[in-house]
C-alpha cells in the first residue's frame, strides 16, 4: 500500500462489469441480490491493475425502501476486497421517493452515514450526497467535494444502469 503526501488526493476508481440477479424477494419487499464483478481492475492515481479477489459472487440485501440492509460475503474474503464490493453495493441503493420529482434520505455506505438528495426527471433519477454525518467510530471527517449518481430506471422499477462519480476529501483532522 501507499500512502499519499499530506495534501495530496488520492484518485481511486473501480472497473469491470457488475451483474446483478434477484435471489429473493419477501412479503415485505425485502429484495436479496446477487452481485458478482467481471474483469475486476482498480485504478490507483491512473494505473490500472488486475483485481482478481473482487470476482467473487456475494450477495446484498436492499430493504422495501431501498436502502442497504445487509451483504453477505465468502468468508475467507479479506477485508479490504469486502469494504471494494460493500462501496459497489451501496450504489444499488435508490432510496424510494414514491412519485415525489425530488426527495432526501439519509443512507449508509461503506464509509458511514451521510445525507443524500434525489431528483427525478422521467425514467433517471439523479442522486447527489450532500454531507457525511456519522464515520464509524474513528475520528476521521469526510468531506463531500462533488458527488452524481446517474439512474436509468426501466418500466418495472428496477435500475437498468447506474453510474457514480465522487470526490470525497478524507482526513483525521477537521477538513
Amino acid at each position: 500500500r501507499s500512502t499519499p503526501a499530506q495534501g495530496e488526493a488520492l484518485a481511486l476508481a473501480v472497473d469491470g462489469e457488475w451483474t446483478l440477479g434477484v435471489v429473493a424477494t419477501g412479503d415485505s419487499r425485502i429484495t436479496t441480490i446477487r452481485a458478482e464483478l467481471h474483469d475486476p481492475r482498480i485504478r490507483l492515481r491512473g494505473v490500472a491493475t488486475a483485481a482478481p479477489r473482487l470476482a467473487v459472487p456475494y450477495t446484498f440485501t436492499l430493504g422495501s425502501d431501498g436502502r442497504l440492509l445487509a451483504l453477505q460475503f465468502p468468508r475467507a474474503l479479506d477485508a479490504d476486497s469486502r469494504m471494494v464490493l460493500t462501496a459497489l453495493a451501496a450504489t444499488a441503493q435508490i432510496s424510494d421517493g414514491g412519485t415525489a420529482a425530488a426527495w432526501s434520505a439519509v443512507e449508509t455506505d461503506s464509509l458511514g452515514t451521510y445525507e443524500a438528495r434525489y431528483a427525478r426527471a422521467g425514467a433517471a433519477i439523479t442522486k447527489t450526497k450532500l454531507a457525511y454525518n456519522k464515520v464509524g467510530d474513528e475520528p476521521i471527517a469526510i468531506r463531500v467535494a462533488t458527488s452524481s449518481t446517474a439512474i436509468a430506471m426501466r418500466e418495472d422499477g428496477w435500475a437498468e444502469s447506474i453510474e457514480q462519480r465522487e470526490t470525497l476529501a478524507v482526513g483525521f483532522d477537521k477538513i
